[in-house]
């Protein structure tokens, strides 16, 4: 499968992280790939690579729209973090993001002091908005993309479908919870909530987000995400793992 030319740099740098980052006892790396639905119209792709050993951790990620939404609009997010494992727990050190919205191309980077984000730099550097959230408030909270693969990545039955994550952009602080539907191992619900960093209309328009998972066994005794399903702003999305 072709991709385009701007995603080729997030595997250059996803593979230098993975070099610097896991010089010993790394796993082989992963990756994960899911097709995003709405309204039963695939309008995009999520990709994540992964690697570990017993104390780090490296990812890299591209979101980007496909099919009729892409050829409207194009969009696409890469994102890269590395950091440290500890007690199953991931905790960033380093957050980059670059999006490109048809001809419009921005970015920024967020480093780590003692669990607590730094103020984040953008480019093109950008004017504070008013409701922005002040970083040194969110210790302990981790960044979009080791969110996205703490959610999504393949983990032993007994911990599925639990987690419970602040998270921060540089800008926003929402909240992510999943937890077991009881009576069904391979089902969880879960629920993204917006916090602070919004205007009012936002908040007014939606503040939680529920959807459903639908997990999958795989190897001994691990399951994967198969499926994600939302109501959205939009309508009714799915997130399809192949």
């Amino acid at each position: 499968m072709s991709r385009p030319a701007g995603s080729k740099s997030i595997w250059v740098a996803a593979m230098a992280l993975v070099a610097v980052v896991l010089a010993t006892n790394a796993r082989a790396a992963e990756r994960m790939i899911f097709d995003i639905y709405v309204l039963g119209i695939r309008a995009g792709e999520l990709e994540i690579a992964s690697a570990t050993n017993q104390s780090r951790y490296a990812l890299a990620g591209r979101l980007e729209s496909t099919g009729l939404l892409g050829a409207i609009r194009r969009v696409r997010y890469g994102g890269e973090a590395k950091g440290r494992i500890t007690r199953g727990q991931l905790a960033p050190d380093l957050y980059s993001d670059t999006t490109v919205s048809d001809d419009r191309r921005s970015g920024g980077r967020m480093a780590y002091r003692n669990a607590v984000p730094q103020p984040k730099t953008y480019t093109p550097p950008r004017t504070p908005d008013p409701e922005d959230v002040d970083p040194a408030t969110q210790r302990g909270s981790i960044d979009p993309l080791t969110a996205m693969y703490t959610a999504l990545r393949d983990r032993p039955r007994d911990l599925a479908c639990r987690t419970d994550a602040r998270l921060f952009d540089g800008r926003r602080a929402t909240r992510l919870r999943i937890v077991p539907v009881p009576g069904d191992p391979l089902r969880c619900r879960g629920v993204y909530v917006r916090i602070a960093g919004y205007d009012a209309d936002e908040l007014a328009e939606r503040r939680e987000f529920p959807f459903e998972m639908r997990l999958e066994a795989t190897e001994g005794d691990a399951v994967r995400v198969a499926e994600i399903t939302a109501r959205t702003i939009y309508g009714r999305a799915r997130l399809v793992q192949r």
